[in-house]
């Protein structure tokens, strides 16, 4: 079972977690969380307590996936656990916001979007039989070779399409969306509150998919880390990026 390392943070600044889903048995539609992937998002969630300061305020947010609204509850419920054993002050809110600037990356079919599932490729390639174009041809031939390869978001990282939102906008967005939550939580920080202490920091939890970590890696580190494990995490905190043993500018 792998839990996170996460760095030790000696500042009051804000912090930011993005975390990838739990494990889950296929892609074939959004499924729920196995249960070995339930267990290790609870216990992830109880492992996050021994970093949590008195006076804190941890948020949960997550993109509106079934398997990533599961895991922000399950991280919630692990932490909220271990936090009431340890006895610390702290503020959980009990509310997971569902937010679309954390959704996985898009691919395009005509006009609409929609989340990577294995159904798609079956719709691209009836597409592509019932109104045969270039465009419907391209998207065809993207799913077979995204779903055919050993590592998908590999070939979507190396492999450009328009049937595809691009790695580098994926990165982007989640970029601009680690740095509202940063702000944010600046913005909101009560320092009056009882028992806090003055600027003492906010922390979000941003449970998202293994696309928006490896972009947003490669954007900050520029290559690809490889694929995260399940409930794999990094942390932004004072103009930092943090990652299992690397550190980069944010």
């Amino acid at each position: 079972m792998n839990i996170p390392q996460i760095k030790p943070i000696a500042n009051k600044l804000p912090i930011v977690h993005l975390v990838r889903h739990g494990r889950i048995p296929n892609y074939e539609t959004d499924q729920p969380l196995t249960a070995e992937g339930r267990q290790e998002a609870l216990a992830v969630g109880r492992g996050l307590a021994g970093h949590i300061r008195p006076g804190e305020t941890i948020s949960f947010f997550s993109s509106p996936t079934r398997r990533t609204r599961q895991t922000a509850a399950l991280l919630r419920d692990g932490l909220n656990e271990a936090i009431l054993q340890k006895n610390v002050s702290v503020t959980i809110n009990p509310i997971t916001a569902v937010d679309d600037g954390l959704q996985n990356l898009q691919f395009y079919l005509g006009e609409f979007s929609y989340d990577p599932i294995h159904p798609l490729f079956e719709v691209a390639r009836w597409r592509l039989q019932q109104t045969p174009s270039p465009q419907n041809q391209a998207c065809a031939t993207f799913h077979t070779e995204f779903w055919s390869s050993p590592d998908p978001m590999d070939y979507w990282l190396t492999h450009p399409s328009e049937a595809a939102e691009s790695p580098e906008a994926v990165a982007r967005r989640i970029h601009a969306y680690l740095a509202k939550r940063l702000t944010n939580a600046a913005k909101n920080n009560n320092p009056r509150r009882e028992f806090c202490v003055r600027n003492i920091c906010a922390r979000s939890i941003c449970v998202a998919h293994s696309a928006n970590l490896r972009a947003f890696l490669k954007m900050i580190f520029g290559s690809d880390p490889g694929e995260p494990p399940f409930c794999g995490m990094v942390t932004v905190n004072d103009g930092q990026v943090y990652y299992q043993e690397k550190a980069g500018g944010f």
